[in-house]
């Protein structure tokens, strides 16, 4: 490949990376903010809700119900509206859930609240990470998803620091409103506002996109074309250009994604990718809803615990830039996936000891730091090795694998309480 050549493909990968994956990051980032919530006000919903303990992991599970039953159908009108619309219904949709959340006044409320917000989401993972394969090639991926775990520990910090702000600072009430319902508002209106800015800033594939000259749009709709399967529809329907909906064409695709997934459990290597997203989504489900609450029981106050679980986040984010970047310098991904998830869980079940026979604060915060990092480190290498191995037709195993995977995330909430 000549110097010319290789120029070219850095400057695009570089531009792509700045219009695709920093604003889907945002997004993600946004969409992590809405879902964790409930994890920061735990002690507020119990008092003001008339909740208990069983009932807020019912809440914290119901997310999941919503999610899974829509994951595929969404992923097919992804294909038929576009990225751009598709993604930006979503952000909208979940965006006037959660400021709609602030209305509750029944744990039955609460209940409706995220199972609607499991609906409005599902998709977006999926659909980001198909999204990506559009403009990257399977060894630049990891970088790519990696950007995004990096965004929801982003929103982790955020989350930890915004609720510390307005439960510490905001007069409560505010308004009229307890300060409890004000972070609904504050952290669901800017998802309505970027879920209307994704219709005027994705594009639906690069043969759109305003970044890019001609000759370089060839080029990498060439390059993305060599390394996609020939299942990969997302990138050869003509580079990715959205449908004319109409309901047989909806239930066209439907058939398309789910017939074959038939024939994919079939395959010994789908049903290993299943299992460990399975496992991997248990600890990613329950960190949002638990993680102040357990550095809580470490002994700070409720308030304190916010801050406090804003650290585990920022120990995350630098784990999952330096796996990511090591697992894409050397194109290897189990054996990153592999060690990290055994220092996630060799660091959990440390603490689980240590819990048990010793108070010490510093040891413990240690732990769930160890155990957080690792598990979002591991998500980066996962992702991109999933929507590189998953064999048969990769968007339906890819959106079943996800949805198999999340059915996690509505059992583990309810064993942890």
């Amino acid at each position: 490949m000549n110097a010319n050549m290789m120029t070219m493909k850095m400057s695009v990968y570089r531009r792509n990376q700045v219009h695709v994956v920093l604003f889907s990051s945002l997004m993600a980032m946004l969409c992590y903010l809405d879902r964790a919530i409930i994890g920061n006000i735990h002690d507020e919903l119990l008092v003001h809700l008339n909740m208990t303990e069983q009932q807020y992991a019912i809440a914290g599970a119901l997310f999941y119900p919503g999610y899974l039953l829509f994951e595929i159908p969404s992923c097919c009108f992804l294909e038929i509206f576009g990225a751009r619309r598709w993604l930006s219904r979503i952000l909208v949709s979940w965006g006037l859930v959660t400021v709609l959340t602030a209305l509750c006044q029944t744990p039955t409320h609460l209940y409706i609240s995220r199972l609607m917000l499991g609906l409005a989401e599902a998709g977006f993972f999926s659909g980001v990470v198909w999204y990506f394969a559009k403009w990257f090639v399977p060894s630049e991926r990891s970088t790519q998803v990696a950007v995004l775990s990096s965004a929801l520990c982003i929103a982790g910090i955020l989350s930890g620091f915004i609720s510390w702000l307005v439960l510490s600072f905001l007069g409560n009430p505010f308004l009229g409103i307890s300060n409890w319902r004000w972070l609904f508002i504050i952290e669901g209106v800017p998802s309505i506002v970027v879920g209307l800015c994704a219709l005027y800033v994705l594009p639906d594939s690069p043969a759109e996109a305003p970044w890019l000259s001609s000759d370089e749009k060839v080029e990498l709709i060439a390059r993305i074309a060599q390394h996609a399967s020939e299942d990969d529809i997302h990138v050869h329907r003509d580079g990715g250009a959205p449908l004319v909906f109409s309901w047989s064409c909806f239930v066209s695709l439907l058939r398309l994604y789910v017939y074959p997934v038939r024939g994919g459990l079939s395959l010994a290597t789908n049903w290993l990718l299943m299992l460990s997203m399975f496992f991997l989504f248990a600890p990613l489900a329950c960190t949002p809803l638990f993680l102040p609450t357990i550095i809580q029981s470490f002994g700070s106050s409720s308030v304190v615990s916010n801050i406090l679980s804003t650290v585990p986040y920022l120990v995350s984010l630098v784990a999952v830039n330096l796996v990511a970047i090591h697992s894409d310098a050397k194109d290897e991904k189990p054996l990153h996936i592999i060690a990290t998830a055994a220092t996630s869980m060799l660091a959990y079940a440390a603490l689980a000891i240590a819990t048990s026979y010793s108070s010490n604060f510093a040891l413990q915060f240690f732990l769930i730091c160890i155990g957080v990092a690792g598990t979002y480190a591991c998500e980066g290498p996962f992702l991109a090795w999933i929507s590189h191995a998953a064999q048969g037709h990769k968007p339906s195993m890819m959106a079943f694998i996800n949805s198999f995977g999340a059915t996690s995330g509505f059992f583990a909430p309810l064993v942890v309480a």
